[in-house]
């Protein structure tokens, strides 16, 4: 389990409607809070609550968010040099990942087309045995609104890590599954990501379910 706070903020909360942090889940906010609704954990505050807080809270707290922006963006250009042993067939509407992990159950894919979220409608994968998968994503901007079948979203959930290493604009319109690494992107989401997230900013429309990455 991690130390860190379900929900930790380094500014301000100010959104128009409430934030839900559920699951019994901390919420940890450097500055002042809005709206926040706190279902079984406790909200430390470090500044003022400026609408309703409801459940527990600490007001004045002293709360430090750590900066793991450089680490991430490390990491993300470490994958990105990882050679891939796993092919994409695409055929019709339909993209399917074809693993092939390595002995230790590792399978890495690369997609390099700026148009390949554009073609398809369809993912689907063929895990065969692999315990981890990478997928380095060679864009700068997408827009992502292709349909898991057969309940991948989830299935693959924690599993799979995309790498948007280079990217700064992503969109998310449809469910979408496995953690998702891009440091240095502007990301929205109008539906539910299936993942641990982690981008520069994000303006949030959906749902994000965390999964832990094994």
């Amino acid at each position: 389990a991690s130390g860190y706070a379900a929900l930790s903020v380094g500014g301000n909360v100010t959104a128009s409607g409430f934030v839900n942090v559920n699951g019994g889940g901390n919420a940890a906010i450097a500055g002042n809070v809005k709206n926040l609704n706190m279902n079984g954990g406790t909200a430390y505050i470090g500044g003022n609550i400026t609408g309703t807080v409801n459940g527990n809270k600490v007001t004045g707290a002293s709360v430090t968010v750590p900066d793991f922006s450089q680490t991430m963006i490390d990491l993300a250009a470490q994958l990105q040099t990882l050679t891939a042993n796993s092919s994409i067939s695409v055929a019709s509407n339909r993209a399917t990942f074809n693993a092939a992990p390595d002995a230790s159950g590792l399978a890495v894919f690369d997609i390099t087309d700026s148009n390949f979220f554009n073609g398809i409608g369809e993912i689907a994968f063929n895990l065969n045995g692999a315990r981890t998968v990478i997928v380095n994503v060679d864009l700068t901007t997408a827009t992502i609104a292709e349909n898991f079948l057969g309940g991948a979203a989830t299935a693959v959930a924690d599993k799979v890590l995309w790498n948007f290493s280079a990217a700064t604009n992503l969109a998310f319109n449809a469910e979408f599954g496995g953690s998702v690494l891009a440091p240095m992107a502007s990301v929205t989401n109008s539906i539910s990501l299936d993942g641990t997230l982690v981008a520069a900013s994000l303006t949030q429309r959906g749902e994000l379910h965390q999964y832990a990455f094994t």
